[in-house]
């Protein structure tokens, strides 16, 4: 698995190190792969048989860029979380959701599940 698919986060150590965090708490799911999203700038996709998450920066126009990154997560069931947000599906089966990441509590066991039941999701 390749770590360096966020490389661009190395101009700013704080992120980078979220980053790594995260990557590092994933480590263990057999077949992970990280791959650059080439039709997005500063956009990396989580893999197993399928894209089952996405992690990117925020756009230029936010006044937190450079400071945090949104993780997109696919799941089965509804979550109900403060920090989660939903983004509007079609299917009414399949919930899209997304994290930010501001520090590193925000990487923390619950945050770990979701992307491990999201992982299991795409198999």
């Amino acid at each position: 698995m390749s770590n360096n698919a966020f490389e661009y986060l190395k101009n700013n150590n704080e992120l980078f190190k979220l980053y790594n965090e995260l990557i590092r708490k994933l480590d263990s799911l057999p077949r992970l792969k990280i791959r650059k999203r080439n039709s997005y700038l500063k956009t990396v996709v989580l893999c197993n048989r399928k894209n089952f998450a996405c992690i990117s920066l925020l756009d230029d126009s936010s006044s937190i860029m450079n400071k945090s990154f949104r993780i997109a997560f696919n799941m089965g069931e509804e979550i109900n979380d403060n920090r989660v947000q939903l983004i509007p599906q079609h299917q009414p089966s399949d919930f899209v959701y997304y994290v930010t990441i501001k520090k590193k509590s925000d990487i923390d066991i619950q945050l770990i599940d979701w992307l491990k039941q999201s992982y299991d999701k795409a198999k």
